[in-house]
C-alpha cells in the first residue's frame, strides 16, 4: 500500500529521472498530450523540467529507491513582473505562436492555449480576483503502472497541499485532464472553476480538436483555498 513508499522533495540529483519517469507514465496517458502526438524534445521539457528541482515538486519512491510517483508544481507569485508579462501579453503568445508556425510546430501548443483559454485558465487573474499573492500552480501527478490503485496519486497530492501550505502559497490551481485525477481532486475538496466536454472542444468547422481521449470526458479547472 502507500506506505510502502516514501516521499520527499524532489531535489536536483533527481531531476533527469524524474523527466524519464514522467515520459515513460505520464505523457503517453494523458488525453490530451496523447491527442496530439506530444514527443520529448526541447520544447516540451523546458514546460516542466525547469520547475522540477524548485522545492514544490515530490516524488514517491519505492522499496528499491526508484521512482514510483511524480507530484509536479511550481510557486506564481503575483509580484513577478516578467512572468506576468510573459504570461498575460498577447503581444507575446503572438509571437510565440508566429514563430512556431514558421517552423511548423503550432498545431499542439495552439490547441493546447485553446483549451486553457476556453476553460479560463489564467494564474494571475485568479491572483488579482482573490488578493493572493502566491499560489501553487500544478503540473502534473502520475505513478507508475505497478502503483496505480494504492492510493499514490491521493497521498502524493495530500503532501503537495502541505508543501504549498509551507512555501507560503494561498490557493492549489489545477488543469485537470483526466477521470482519475480528477476523482481525488473530488475527494479533497477542490471546487471546479470551469469545464469543458472534449467532444464539444471543436474548432469552427466542427471537428474535434482533441480526437484520441478514450475514457477521458472532460478538462476541468480546479482550486482550494490552502
Amino acid at each position: 500500500m502507500t506506505g510502502e513508499f516514501d516521499i520527499k522533495i524532489l531535489t536536483q540529483d533527481l531531476v533527469n529521472e524524474a523527466m524519464d519517469f514522467a515520459w515513460e507514465n505520464f505523457f503517453p496517458d494523458a488525453p490530451v498530450n496523447r491527442s496530439l502526438a506530444v514527443r520529448r524534445g526541447y520544447l516540451t521539457e523546458l514546460w516542466l523540467k525547469p520547475y522540477l528541482g524548485k522545492g514544490l515538486s515530490l516524488v514517491a519512491l519505492d522499496k528499491d529507491g526508484r521512482i514510483a510517483g511524480l507530484r509536479a508544481g511550481k510557486a506564481i507569485q503575483a509580484d513577478s513582473k516578467l512572468e506576468k508579462f510573459l504570461d498575460t501579453s498577447s503581444l507575446v503568445s503572438s509571437a510565440y505562436m508566429a514563430c512556431l508556425r514558421w517552423t511548423g510546430l503550432a498545431r499542439q501548443p495552439e490547441t493546447i492555449l485553446t483549451l486553457t483559454d476556453r476553460l479560463g485558465y489564467y494564474p494571475y487573474q485568479l491572483m488579482e480576483r482573490t488578493g493572493a499573492k502566491k499560489i501553487y500552480g500544478a503540473l502534473m501527478v502520475c505513478t507508475s503502472r505497478a502503483a496505480r490503485g494504492q492510493g499514490l496519486g491521493t497521498r502524493l497530492i495530500q503532501e503537495s497541499i502541505a508543501l504549498a501550505r509551507t512555501k507560503g502559497c494561498e490557493y492549489m490551481y489545477v488543469l485537470v485532464t483526466g477521470n482519475y485525477s480528477a476523482k481525488i481532486f473530488d475527494k479533497l475538496g477542490f471546487s471546479i472553476e470551469s469545464e469543458l466536454m472534449y467532444n464539444e472542444f471543436v474548432d469552427e468547422l466542427g471537428n474535434l480538436l482533441l480526437k484520441d481521449t478514450r475514457e477521458h470526458i472532460k478538462a476541468q479547472v480546479r482550486l482550494l483555498k490552502l
